[in-house]
């Protein structure tokens, strides 16, 4: 009996057990169906309500704030001795530098650099037989370190002319900072009327010692060199007495010798800026219509100058690293629209002009410098203009 009364309460607790797990199991179900209800009334409710509410767009990444660029600040004390400095009636700094931006283009014979961050820029003016190279910044000037400073237009000049300097460019810029605020029409600068007291009478015989001294000094000297200095003399100052019809009559007896060896001087010197320029201008100038006596040699040489000129400021650093040339003479003009200019004029002279022979394969390697028109278009020279250029070298039928 004891035996069956325990199996009995064995029995017994195990069916409990069964229900326990039975009932817990119903519960479970019954609570996991009550929560998938009230999620779907919870949706519904949500969609119920974003239909009664107004659907907004995804706010869009706000751009990082552009920097603020001011002119740099210098002390009272700091100012050089060698500059003017132009008191500006603005403090938009912008403004200002837009207006300096607009007397820059509308300078004659002129080139220039800018860097719009830090309202800095170079030029170089060529006037007459002279020219001059100078830097061009705003900047505030202190009373204190605390105090916030007036803006001025600093004008230094680095060589050059100083007279050019002054009467040329200080001018222009003063206007041009006179205006700031005011409305008045833009105006580009008209060729200036040239006095006839301003050349050389080369048509008395005792000129032709000063004739012939201008082409000595166009040759190499005795280390087979070029003096750059005499160079420059005798190129600006047969570049401008040309301009004179007397004298260009008289100087062109000598077109064939100045065209020699201001292409020769292009061949060696075509980094130094006022003297390529000058050289490029006196080519220009004693050619005539068109260019008879040029040579495949010396489409070369001009190709070798327009690759020089057209460079970007990277490039002419990086020429300087792989020269291991010091920083500080790196030019501060890395392109030059009148050099470009010139030499397109030059080629253009090649309408009608048959040239002997063939290109070599080294010059058709240089000639690759007109593939491209953008290149050029800083210098205002057009896609058609480069076209037609390389239409006259056979480069395209």
């Amino acid at each position: 009996m004891p035996g069956f009364f325990a199996a009995e309460k064995g029995k017994q607790a195990k069916a409990s057990v069964r229900k326990g797990v039975v009932t817990k199991a119903h519960k479970s179900v019954t609570d996991n169906v009550k929560s998938v209800q009230q999620t779907t009334q919870n949706i519904e409710r949500i969609k119920a309500t974003q239909q009664l509410q107004p659907q907004h767009q995804p706010v869009a990444e706000e751009k990082a704030p552009t920097p603020i660029v001011r002119a740099q600040s210098i002390l009272e004390s700091e100012k050089l001795t060698s500059a003017y400095y132009l008191e500006v009636g603005s403090s938009d700094e912008q403004l200002v530098w837009e207006h300096v931006m607009k007397a820059f283009k509308s300078m004659q014979q002129h080139d220039y650099s800018q860097n719009n961050e830090n309202f800095d820029a170079y030029s170089m003016q060529y006037f007459m037989n002279t020219y001059f190279l100078a830097r061009t910044r705003l900047c505030r000037i202190q009373t204190d370190e605390e105090d916030e400073g007036k803006l001025f237009l600093e004008l230094n000049k680095l060589e050059g002319h100083s007279f050019t300097f002054y009467d040329q460019y200080h001018q222009k810029l003063s206007e041009c900072v006179s205006q700031i605020g005011k409305e008045s029409a833009e105006k580009v600068d008209e060729e200036q009327k040239v006095d006839p007291f301003d050349f050389l009478d080369l048509s008395e015989s005792s000129s032709q010692t000063i004739i012939d001294g201008w082409l000595a000094d166009l040759k190499v000297d005795a280390d087979l060199v070029f003096d750059a200095n005499r160079v420059f003399a005798a190129l600006s100052s047969l570049a401008w007495n040309c301009k004179n019809a007397d004298n260009k009559a008289k100087l062109m007896e000598h077109a064939s010798t100045i065209i020699e060896r201001s292409i020769a001087i292009l061949r060696e010197l075509n980094t130094n800026q006022a003297v390529t320029y000058f050289a490029s201008v006196c080519v220009l100038e004693f050619t005539g219509e068109q260019f008879e006596s040029c040579g495949w040699e010396d489409v070369g040489v001009f190709c070798d100058v327009l690759k020089e000129w057209v460079k970007s400021q990277s490039d002419v650093e990086s020429d300087a690293q792989v020269n291991k040339v010091n920083k500080l003479l790196v030019r501060d003009i890395p392109q030059s629209r009148e050099v470009v200019k010139a030499v397109f004029t030059i080629l253009l002279k090649l309408e009608g002009v048959d040239m002997q022979g063939k290109p070599t394969r080294k010059l058709k390697q240089k000639m690759k410098v007109f593939d491209t028109s953008e290149k050029f278009q800083f210098a205002d020279i057009q896609p058609e203009t480069v076209d037609s250029v390389r239409k006259l070298l056979k480069l395209v039928k």
